[in-house]
């Protein structure tokens, strides 16, 4: 195992010296770099088919480089080129069925033609290597543009991001890339002389705004990604708990009261989890940033979440499902605002927080119409509408029983009591005026948790 890296690392330092040293392999290697990084990431077996490939093109320049330009080879160089040429086609039929071999000879052909390829590079004319200085000079521009705009693009995401990124940095890589129309002019004008001069004062640009970057900012630039990462998963977690919060309200339209409270349990702790996420997180991020909004935004949603699955659960169990339902959809009315907060902070994420809105906003609607037509299911006969307040009146005795016994807390107290004072409100704007008895009894009702509210104080 070890032999074999110490031949990947051999492969890898070959390749770089030959970079350097070749003009023209240099522009395929920097034409190739953006997909070459990616693909390499395959594997060993990839690599050693690019490897392949570059040797076997190197064979194929010197050979047109030697007929074009009337270039005399020696017997002992056209041997090599020749059992460079072999070991090329050995190791392309090996590199399926022995990839170690397959490498061993690439790696013996590339240092039987690179000493060639030097040789028939000196040996151009002079016209020719000044046009090859003028493409190498290219390339070396190209590279250095892109470098440029991949350091203003992490700047720009540092940025975004609250990172209080120094001016002099941006203004550099400006002054950069500005230099580098102004070294492709100076070729353009025949000046390489210049053109290399530019390519130093970029290169001293480049090294001081890395160094910048991976010591100065270093720190911070961490926090930042980590920070991120977490709240991608805070996000999905936020995601997560509306889908559960949905599950549990479909479950009690569907009369599935069981079902309903596992869910609310399952909610109650995906809740827990968020908030304990979010407390572990909290040291690492410096107050008054955009970050530290985002996790005060995060908690305050799935506090007022959490704390309303729990009422819905306490208001289940009391043989209230209404009252449930608007508990529910209440406390998705709560949360929308600070949801365009949070989408307007993390514009990054912004999609993910959009999903879960709308998945609110949806469940909110559904919750609305599913009282809707309860209130028009009771109040259809006199029955009916008397056995739903009879249910009512039980609920707001067990709740103060409840309250009064230490069960639930204050808060859970309040909030169920103005859950059942908003669907008490909408049945009796429901009644018609001709139930005279039966609208008494929902004033009474009324009045009772009204009387309750304002007596409450937690």
């Amino acid at each position: 195992m070890n032999t074999y890296k110490n031949k990947i690392l051999a492969l890898a330092l070959l390749v770089a010296i030959g970079a350097s040293v070749i003009p023209v392999f240099s522009i395929v290697v920097s034409a190739q770099a953006p997909q070459t990084v990616g693909e390499t990431r395959r594997g060993p077996e990839h690599a050693v088919e690019v490897l392949i490939s570059r040797v076997e093109l190197l064979i194929i320049r010197i050979r047109s480089f030697v007929q074009t330009y009337n270039i005399s080879l020696d017997n002992n160089m056209t041997s090599l080129l020749e059992e460079a040429e072999n070991l090329v086609n050995e190791a392309k039929e090996l590199k399926n069925t022995n990839l170690t071999e397959a490498l061993s000879k690439v790696l013996q052909a590339a240092r039987l033609v690179t000493p060639i390829y030097v040789y028939v590079i000196q040996n151009l004319p002079p016209t020719v290597k000044d046009d090859f200085a003028v493409r190498r000079t290219e390339a070396q521009f190209r590279v250095r543009e892109r470098v440029l705009l991949s350091l203003n693009a992490t700047v720009s995401w540092l940025i975004e991001r609250g990172v209080e990124v120094p001016e002099w940095i941006s203004s550099n890589i400006s002054r950069a890339l500005e230099l580098i129309k102004e070294g492709k002019q100076a070729l353009a004008e025949g000046n390489i002389t210049r053109a290399k001069e530019i390519i130093v004062e970029i290169d001293n640009i480049i090294k001081n705004v890395n160094k910048a970057l991976k010591i100065e900012l270093k720190t911070k630039w961490v926090v930042v990604v980590c920070t991120e990462r977490v709240l991608i998963s805070l996000v999905g977690q936020v995601n997560a708990l509306i889908r559960i919060v949905s599950e549990s309200a479909e479950s009690i339209e569907a009369s599935d009261y069981e079902n309903a409270i596992e869910h609310l349990n399952a909610a109650s702790k995906k809740a827990g989890t968020i908030l304990a996420l979010i407390e572990r997180l909290r040291p690492y991020v410096t107050n008054d940033t955009t970050y530290s909004q985002i996790l005060n935004l995060s908690e305050e949603i799935t506090t007022i979440l959490k704390n309303s699955v729990n009422d819905a659960r306490t208001a289940l169990e009391n043989n209230d499902p209404d009252t449930a339902l608007l508990i529910l959809s209440n406390a998705l009315e709560e949360v929308q605002p600070l949801f365009e907060q949070l989408k307007s902070l993390a514009k990054w994420r912004s999609r993910e927080l959009e999903e879960v809105k709308e998945i609110a906003l949806r469940l909110r609607e559904r919750v609305r119409e599913r009282v809707r037509r309860l209130i028009g299911t009771y109040v259809a006969t006199s029955a009916k509408l008397s056995w739903r307040i009879a249910i009512l009146e039980e609920s707001l005795i067990t709740l103060n029983t409840l309250y009064n016994s230490g069960r639930i807390p204050c808060q859970t107290y309040l909030n169920i009591l103005k859950a059942m004072k908003a669907f008490v409100e909408e049945l009796l704007d429901a009644v018609p005026q001709t139930m005279y008895m039966l609208r008494a009894r929902l004033n009474n009702l009324l009045n009772d948790i009204n009387t309750y509210l304002s007596t409450t104080t937690c």
